[in-house]
């Protein structure tokens, strides 16, 4: 019975579950963005090829999001776009207070000081209505790249 006992707390001990990953991500992220229906974090970094754009967003309002699309346009000294690039987050369906994470490849760098454009788009549900269709959304918001 004590060996029963002991391969049973071992196996329950095994399935334990650490913080979700993104959770994590979200708080330590050096760049911050949250709005009524979302919270998005994103750190940038340079690659030969261009800045990449690391983030997670996490449903703060709906019963979920599904088909998220986050844009991400540097921008150059007048405001105009110099490379715009998309990213769509894996889930597709992301339930209220979940988190997922995205990634954006630019085709040029940014250095700190840069200027960048963040457009989200997505499908939302309150829940309770099978009836109602999904409806679409979308936010923007600019945000200025930091030192890194």
């Amino acid at each position: 019975m004590r060996i029963q006992t002991l391969l049973l707390l071992l196996f329950l001990g095994g399935c334990a579950v650490g913080p979700n990953p993104n959770d994590v991500a979200l708080g330590n992220l050096p760049q911050h963005y949250r709005h009524f229906d979302a919270e998005l974090a994103w750190g940038v970094r340079d690659t030969p090829s261009g800045a990449v754009v690391d983030g997670v967003i996490k449903n703060v309002r709906y019963a979920y999001l599904t088909n998220i699309e986050v844009y991400v346009a540097l921008l150059d000294q007048q405001g105009k776009e110099a490379s715009r690039s998309v990213g769509y987050v894996v889930p597709v369906q992301l339930p209220m207070d979940q988190s997922a994470s995205f990634s954006v490849k630019l085709k040029r760098a940014a250095p700190p000081g840069s200027r960048l454009r963040f457009t989200y788009v997505y499908y939302f549900n309150e829940g309770g209505d099978t009836e109602t269709p999904d409806q679409r959304w979308q936010e923007s918001f600019e945000s200025v790249v930091p030192p890194r």
